[in-house]
């Protein structure tokens, strides 16, 4: 006989055989009885409780005593901080059905998976190399990491034993591929030869650092998840706060370029041979290494700068400085020269420029262009030098 009630009917009959598994196993647990008799019994009633006209036979206040227990048990389960203690038991093996896999509407059962639970060493080798089918239209706008890095990228990404740099995971080359491209000689052991590439820019501030960082480590979860490379170089820098050792924010912006550069083209040689990425020692190896050789200590910093030192890592603009010379009239002079439409770089020309380099000098954030020529002004040809050194270089 089926029971109904309109207020305490239960809904969900898969549920309820739940909950009274739950009860027997907990009763059985607090009873001494053999292991294989336990397993037999809770065998048994399982098999019962799919009969739908046995499970029906139950009283409606034994069912609800059943989910009352059950809501009880979980409540002292949370409790239940020894749990936490005992010792970890390997996961039992999984057999998977014939399925197909196509990324997007059919997805293997196996993807769903967790990180494997060996050492790495032990299944590291099984990656391939090269990704056979290369996408290049990432589902990036979720984590917010769309019109982050170039579809160049994404392309290179495929490939572990291609060497990739620092700038390719700028923000600011997005548009790269609609700028002019640059000709580069490189050398090899059959001599120099010539290769065409986009003219790629540098990140310039602890800012677009972080964003570099962040994209690298995106696209390695997008194409290759079971590399922590990028990661470990995140909580690498973080730990070394920026490089904070440095005495100025382009030194700064240098040793994380340089430090990534490093362990990519490691990463991209051990692919190569089918090995391991660069653990967190090995990285923290290298950076110490990397420090040394800067002249910089490898202490980790135990706290942040205070806060007036980071004035001196802000932008400063180019000023506009009187000029001194003996002849008073040399005041009248216009403070800005021009070279065509861009100004020269006063900053260039004190000693400590810190913006972006380009061809004929260099540009701020706004991307506004300077030049990099001496700005003294010679009195004997009444002109200015405009020669290509600066003027703290050759005019102290």
């Amino acid at each position: 006989m089926i029971l109904e009630s309109p207020k305490r009917s239960p809904r969900n009959l898969k549920s309820l055989r739940r909950l009274l598994l739950f009860l027997l196993n907990h009763l059985l647990l607090a009873v001494p009885l053999p292991l294989h008799l336990m397993k037999m019994m809770i065998i048994r009633l399982a098999t019962a409780l799919q009969n739908k006209a046995k499970f029906n036979s139950m009283s409606l206040e034994n069912i609800m005593a059943l989910a009352q227990f059950d809501r009880e048990n979980a409540k002292s389960v949370d409790s239940d901080l020894s749990s936490s203690l005992t010792r970890d038991k390997k996961p039992p093996l999984i057999k998977f059905k014939k399925e197909k896999d196509d990324g997007f509407k059919n997805l293997h059962s196996a993807r769903f998976q967790r990180y494997p639970l060996a050492d790495i060493k032990d299944w590291y080798k099984k990656v391939p190399r090269v990704r056979s089918h290369q996408f290049k239209s990432l589902p990036l706008q979720y984590s917010g990491s769309h019109n982050k890095v170039t579809q160049r990228t994404i392309q290179l990404m495929h490939d572990r034993t291609k060497c990739l740099s620092f700038k390719h995971f700028h923000s600011g080359n997005i548009n790269v591929s609609s700028k002019p491209i640059q000709k580069i000689e490189k050398r090899d052991e059959n001599g120099v030869f010539s290769s065409l590439d986009f003219n790629w820019e540098a990140p310039v501030n602890l800012a677009q650092v972080s964003d570099a960082l962040l994209n690298y480590a995106t696209l390695l979860l997008h194409i290759w998840p079971y590399d922590q490379t990028g990661l470990i170089i995140l909580r690498m820098i973080n730990k070394y706060n920026y490089f904070s050792c440095a005495t100025s924010l382009s030194e700064r912006v240098s040793l994380v370029s340089t430090f990534f550069n490093t362990v990519l083209r490691e990463n991209s040689t051990r692919a190569g041979r089918k090995g391991t990425p660069m653990s967190f020692t090995e990285q923290e190896e290298t950076l110490k290494t990397l420090l040394t050789s800067s002249g910089y200590s490898t202490n980790v910093p135990a706290g942040r700068n205070p806060r007036p030192d980071s004035d001196k890592f802000k932008f400063n603009p180019a000023p506009r400085h009187q000029f001194n010379s003996s002849n008073n009239s040399s005041n009248s002079h216009s403070k800005i020269v021009m070279v065509g439409p861009n100004p020269i770089c006063f900053n260039y020309n004190n000693g400590f420029c810190r913006n972006a380099g380009t061809a004929t000098g260099c540009k701020d954030l706004k991307n506004k262009m300077y030049v990099h020529q001496c700005n003294k002004w010679l009195d004997a040809k009444q002109a200015y030098c405009f020669a290509k050194h600066s003027r703290a270089a050759f005019h102290p």
